[in-house]
């Protein structure tokens, strides 16, 4: 076998699952991207002339706009990402039906999951680009930031909104989720 074959489950269930997940990482990041416009992020760059900027590459790393309010950009944005999500799953609006054929706990779950591990994801993919950064000059927040974010939009905004039938799991819907990164 070679390195991209040993990383594909064989087991029927698991490889449904990680197709899931990664089309809901996919998801996430659209939705964070689309976020930036609806939540007028773009037109607060396009306002300052920053524009040509705010390109993540290190010929363009002048940009005019503090770093810790590009940071809390992308936390509106993961903020909001992320919120559209789990609405999606809350007023029954998924269309994958595997996905929408699930039980609301579990896709409730794998959304979750699938935010998170597409922050540690990009995050671990741009330190490797672009070496060790000094965390005050950094355009993204860190990772645990950036989760905690989620995890406080999650339990304030989006677990009461759970069914009766739902709403004890959601305390345990984080536990696995931090089961499921830990192991």
């Amino acid at each position: 076998l070679n390195k991209t074959q040993s990383l594909i489950p064989s087991d029927p269930q698991r490889y449904g699952t990680a197709v899931f997940l990664s089309v809901l990482m996919i998801r996430f990041i659209w939705l964070h991207e689309l976020a930036h416009c609806l939540n007028g992020h773009v037109g607060l760059v396009q306002s300052k002339g920053l524009a040509l900027h705010l390109q993540e590459n290190a010929e363009h790393q002048k940009i005019k706009l503090p770093a810790h309010h590009i940071r809390a950009l992308e936390r509106d944005a993961d903020k909001s990402a992320f919120f559209m999500l789990l609405k999606f799953q809350l007023g029954g609006h998924e269309n994958i039906q595997g996905l929408r054929g699930l039980p609301l706990f579990k896709r409730v779950a794998l959304n979750l999951f699938s935010a998170l591990s597409t922050i540690w994801l990009l995050d671990e993919v741009g330190r490797r680009t672009e070496g060790s950064q000094n965390q005050e000059d950094a355009h993204h927040p860190p990772p645990y930031h950036r989760l905690h974010t989620l995890i406080r939009s999650f339990a304030s905004n989006i677990a009461p909104e759970l069914p009766p039938s739902e709403s004890h799991n959601a305390g345990s819907i984080m536990g696995q989720v931090f089961v499921e990164m830990t192991a």
